[in-house]
């Protein structure tokens, strides 16, 4: 059973305000939005709760990052690689998993309160975390291994097309295909880019596994197997 290291619940405003004070304007991958009606005065409060959270320490009055957050705030904005797994089921988080010599996950709720789960993960446990927020559909009984290749078939050779049209697609025009059950991208940090991706789609009666790169895309029905060595090549950074 793996174990989160450290977690934390914070506001998106609060982890803009960390980057901020590390020399970071923006990350790659989660989306910091523009925090509308936030005055000088708000920003101050929001320094004051912080630094009483441990998250920032002041001293001679100068203000800088607590070390367990700029272990934290280093881990997103220097990461080597970033997986972004997206369930169409609402009650599953969006997973940012950056990753480095350990990974810094953010979990953002679907109904974008503002509130964000930051978390510290071993890099060996990221797999089974990943499957669980979205590469195991419920539809899917667990323990059924389906090995049978899906190229073969109609169905799969749909899901094969359909996956090519979708690698370069933003995530929410990928979100509206109605039989996506969920995806996962793998992004190179140091080229800034997307370099592969899996999306289970439900097709037919069957649900597929899909992988698709510059390339091109494959196709077979859906195994838990399949997609958990998937999710571990990317980890171990077989793939790039």
């Amino acid at each position: 059973m793996s174990e989160i290291d450290k977690a934390y619940y914070i506001r998106e405003a609060e982890l803009a305000i960390l980057l901020s004070l590390a020399g970071w304007k923006e990350i790659y991958g989660y989306p910091l939005h523009d925090i509308p009606g936030i005055g000088e005065a708000d920003i101050h409060q929001m320094l004051f709760d912080m630094a009483g959270r441990g998250m920032l320490d002041a001293k001679d009055g100068k203000i800088s990052i607590s070390a367990q957050w700029q272990k934290i705030v280093n881990g997103i904005a220097s990461a080597d690689a970033l997986i972004v797994s997206t369930s169409t089921a609402r009650d599953i988080e969006q997973l940012f998993a950056y990753i480095s010599d350990f990974t810094a996950v953010i979990r953002a709720q679907w109904h974008g309160n503002g509130i964000i789960r930051v978390e510290i993960w071993k890099n060996e446990d990221m797999p089974d975390m990943i499957m669980r927020h979205g590469l195991e559909p419920d539809s899917v009984l667990r323990g059924m291994v389906q090995t049978k290749k899906a190229k073969a078939s109609g169905d799969g050779k749909i899901v094969e097309k359909k996956s090519d049209s979708l690698f370069r697609k933003p995530l929410d025009e990928i979100l509206r295909e109605k039989s996506v059950l969920s995806v996962a991208s793998f992004h190179d940090l140091k080229e800034r880019k997307k370099r592969e991706q899996v999306i289970v789609f439900r097709q037919g009666l069957e649900n597929y596994i899909s992988i698709s790169n510059e390339s091109g895309s494959s196709a077979e029905l859906y195994s838990a197997e399949k997609a958990l060595e998937l999710i571990e090549n990317w980890i171990g950074g077989k793939r790039g």
